[in-house]
């Protein structure tokens, strides 16, 4: 007989959430893609401009988050597509090769980090 090990059902499941090592998905705007947030590069709304989001996704306003392939990049950058999904007007948007760089930065900073 298996017995249950917490007295609260809804504590629980986020209790063993973090035990087993919960990882948030989060679904590409371009292919719609599920993957999980590290494999994704957040894209945030600050102000009017389109901003490629830090190491910890902590940059504040609203966000969408974009597969790191060209193909992904080129669909999602474009403005009706940035403004639906941010639910804000974007009067800055940054190029490809930019969401790109800051990328790549990010992963760097990931891989030493778990070092």
């Amino acid at each position: 007989m298996r017995q249950n090990c917490h007295a609260n059902p809804a504590l629980g499941d986020r209790l063993m959430s973090k035990i087993r090592g919960h990882q948030p998905i989060r679904m590409c705007l371009a292919c719609r893609r599920r993957r999980p947030v590290q494999e994704l590069i957040r894209l945030a709304a600050v102000g009017g401009e389109v901003m490629v989001s830090d190491l910890k996704h902590k940059l504040e306003g609203r966000g969408c988050y974009v597969c790191p392939e060209e193909v992904c990049l080129g669909q999602a950058l474009k403005k009706e597509r940035l403004e639906r999904a941010l639910r804000k007007e974007c009067r800055v948007i940054p190029p490809q090769y930019v969401v790109m760089r800051g990328y790549r930065q990010k992963r760097r900073s990931d891989d030493y980090v778990d070092r």
